[in-house]
């Protein structure tokens, strides 16, 4: 995926909306974070009726 977009063409504009990217790297994180907790609330709850 990055070898496709050009280098010279792809760093100046990640360089000008850092903030932007940095914002989506926290999103990312936060998804991320929601997603394990649903996850281990499944898993708690099947235990929890399985047994």
């Amino acid at each position: 995926m990055h070898k496709v977009m050009p280098h010279h063409f792809s760093s100046p504009h990640i360089m000008t909306h850092q903030p932007l990217f940095i914002m989506f790297i926290y999103i990312y994180i936060y998804i991320y974070i929601y997603i394990y907790i649903y996850i281990y609330i499944y898993i708690y709850i099947y235990i929890y009726i399985y047994r």
